[in-house]
C-alpha cells in the first residue's frame, strides 16, 4: 500500500485547530469522570497543557529506552507515534503514561518484526509483564488497529543518497561527497526525532518533514536544489531537441519516399501511354 493510500493520511492528520479540539475534547470527559466520583470540591484536574507536557516527557523516554535496548529508528518512531496517537482519544489521568510507553514501544517491535523478550524487556523496564501486555488490546483498539506508520527517516536516508549519486554525476562542488555521506545522516537522524516530539507528525507528510530537516542540516541544499533543477531541464531540452530531429528526419524520409512514388507512378503512367500508342499504331498497320 502506497501512503497516499494509507491509514495515516486518510485518519491521523490534523491541522493545529483540530489536534488541540480533540485534546479539550478528551481532557474534558475525563475531568466530568473525575468530578463524579470525587468528594472534594477542589480535585487534582490535569489541564490539556498539563497532560501535553507529561506526555512530551515519556516520549522522550521513550526514545531513551529504544537506544538502551538498540532498536533501530524504525521502531522507536512508530512507538512515539502510537503514544501520540492514543492520547488523542485518552486521558493520561486514566491511563497512565509510563505504562502506555512500555505497551507501545514493545507493540512497534511486534509491528516492525523486531523480536523483543517480554521477560528481558520488563527486567530492564521495572514492570511486569501483564502490565505491559494488559494494555496491548485498549491500545489497538484506540489506534484503531492502525499499526503502518510512516515516518521521516526512511525519505531522509533515499534523499541523502540520492545527493550523493547526484554529486558524483553532475560533479557538483556544493553536493555532499561520500565521506560526508554518514556525518550528514546523523545530524538530519537528530533534527527527525526532535519532530517526533512535536505535533509535526500530524500536521505534514514525513517526506516534507524530512526535506525540512535537510534543509535545516546542509548549507548546500538551496543550490543543490537548483543544479538539480537547472540538470533536469538541460536533461528534458536535450531530449526535446531530439524528439525534433526524429520528427525532422521522418518528415524528410516521408517526403522523399512520397517524392519516389510520385516518380515512380510518373513513369508507369509514361509507359502506359507508350503502350497505348503502340498498341494504337500496331491496329493502324492492320
Amino acid at each position: 500500500m502506497s501512503y497516499n493510500e494509507s491509514s495515516q493520511i486518510k485518519y491521523w492528520m490534523f491541522n493545529n485547530e483540530g489536534l488541540k479540539k480533540l485534546r479539550e475534547q478528551c481532557n474534558n470527559q475525563h475531568k466530568q469522570v473525575i468530578l463524579e466520583k470525587t468528594p472534594s470540591s477542589e480535585p487534582n484536574i490535569l489541564s490539556p497543557d498539563d497532560e501535553l507536557s507529561l506526555i512530551h516527557y515519556y516520549e522522550t523516554k521513550t526514545l531513551e529506552i529504544a537506544m538502551a535496548l538498540n532498536l533501530p529508528d524504525k521502531v522507536s518512531a512508530p512507538a512515539i507515534i502510537y503514544i501520540k496517537r492514543f492520547y488523542l482519544k485518552n486521558s493520561i489521568m486514566q491511563y497512565g503514561a509510563k505504562l502506555v510507553m512500555l505497551s507501545c514501544l514493545f507493540i512497534a517491535c511486534k509491528t516492525e518484526d523486531n523480536h523483543l523478550d517480554i521477560d528481558y524487556y520488563s527486567n530492564i523496564t521495572k514492570a511486569s509483564p501483564s502490565d505491559i501486555t494488559n494494555l496491548e488490546i485498549i491500545i489497538l483498539e484506540s489506534l484503531n488497529f492502525n499499526l503502518i506508520v510512516y515516518h521521516p527517516f526512511r525519505p531522509m536516508y533515499g534523499y541523502i543518497l540520492d545527493i550523493n549519486d547526484n554529486s558524483a554525476i553532475y560533479n557538483n562542488t556544493n553536493g555532499v561527497s561520500p565521506i560526508k555521506f554518514d556525518t550528514l545522516w546523523e545530524t538530519c537522524k537528530k533534527s527527525i526525532q526532535k519532530s517526533l516530539f512535536s505535533d509535526c507528525c500530524f500536521e505534514f507528510h514525513p517526506q516534507i518533514i524530512a526535506l525540512a530537516c535537510l534543509n535545516l542540516n546542509w548549507d548546500g541544499f538551496n543550490m543543490y536544489c537548483i543544479n538539480n533543477n537547472n540538470n533536469n531541464n538541460n536533461n528534458n531540452n536535450n531530449n526535446n531537441n531530439n524528439n525534433n530531429n526524429n520528427n525532422n528526419n521522418n518528415n524528410n524520409n516521408n517526403n522523399n519516399n512520397n517524392n519516389n512514388n510520385n516518380n515512380n507512378n510518373n513513369n508507369n503512367n509514361n509507359n502506359n501511354n507508350n503502350n497505348n500508342n503502340n498498341n494504337n499504331n500496331n491496329n493502324l498497320l492492320l
